[in-house]
């Protein structure tokens, strides 16, 4: 019987070849669901436990707008919780500015939050956090009281990168929530999409009810009261700091182009409105930003672009 003996370097390359191999499967195994930040859209499409009637969605490439230097831009700089938030970043070494990369959710009339946040998390930080400010956690499922009075957060790991994070009214729904996310692993792909860094898909019941809405916002959602389906978006832009950008889809071309005229009307009223009072639009408000929103139709899809300048964004500072 012929004896053989591999050379060092074989056996080393060969070993090492085996350990790449095992250490990518265990990769691909632990980042199965979430390897690119927009696979967080797919979880918006699944029947969400804590999602009560129609749901307005979004999401949020955060990593794109921090390396395209806007982010500090949309940030808010100063508000009434900063304490509260740099305890939290002392506490649990996370800043949003810094450890998010994508964030897709969605909420509900009854205020109950769905998150999926893909990011950098220190775990057991963030579970020493909730135990420490009222909270629990059972395995890798955390509950804490929310800031606001009667609201609970709930939060877990869907895989290393990916927290689900949920607010309710229910103390127990806040753990529950996440559980019925984790046993439904093959979300369905998105119905609705928008390959914008930032776009949100208002529910009907927002634009039925939208008296709670600055005029110009109200007059916009009344204008859009009968669309099947409405996705607002920012997208970049050669001009301003942003696009706001309408895309609406109606059941046919007819009211399609009805609503379109409307909103040409509102414009023109705003901005008559504004010259019988012997103002101008400025950039740094919402006059600015609406006397500028110009519209296009193609068949039953209507769309609106709106410029977003930086003067306007800071002023959310």
């Amino acid at each position: 019987m012929r004896k053989y003996n591999l050379h060092p370097v074989i056996l080393l390359v060969v070993l090492g070849t085996l350990l790449a191999l095992i250490l990518f499967g265990v990769h691909r195994y632990r980042y199965r669901l979430v390897r690119q930040p927009v696979d967080l859209v797919r979880f918006l499409s699944l029947p969400l436990p804590l999602q009560q009637g129609d749901a307005s969605t979004f999401y949020i490439d955060v990593g794109a707008l921090r390396r395209s230097g806007y982010l500090d831009l949309l940030a808010t700089a100063k508000s009434t919780s900063e304490a509260d938030y740099h305890q939290f970043v002392e506490a649990t070494n996370f800043d949003y500015t810094r450890d998010i990369d994508a964030i897709a959710g969605s909420v509900s009339g009854d205020e109950s939050l769905n998150l999926f946040v893909q990011g950098r998390f220190d775990w057991s930080r963030l579970q020493d956090y909730a135990r420490r400010h009222g909270g629990s956690c059972r395995a890798d499922q955390c509950s804490l009281p929310a800031t606001k009075p009667g609201k609970w957060i709930g939060f877990t790991e869907l895989q290393p990168d990916v927290m689900i994070l949920v607010v309710t009214a229910n103390k127990d729904a806040a753990i529950g929530a996440a559980t019925a996310v984790l046993a439904q692993t093959q979300p369905a792909p998105p119905s609705t999409i928008s390959f914008d860094p930032v776009w949100f898909c208002p529910a009907r019941s927002l634009l039925q009810s939208p008296t709670a809405f600055p005029q110009s916002l109200r007059m916009l959602a009344i204008a859009l009261q009968s669309a099947d389906s409405i996705t607002v978006s920012l997208s970049p832009s050669t001009q301003a700091a942003f696009d706001l950008k309408l895309k609406a889809s109606f059941a046919n071309a007819a009211i399609a182009d009805t609503s379109k005229n409307q909103l040409e009307i509102d414009t023109k009223m705003l901005q008559l409105e504004l010259a019988r009072e012997h103002a101008r639009a400025s950039a740094a408000d919402l006059t600015g930003l609406f006397t500028a929103g110009t519209f296009s139709q193609q068949g039953k899809m209507l769309f609106g672009t709106w410029p977003v300048q930086k003067e306007f964004l800071q002023t959310l500072r």
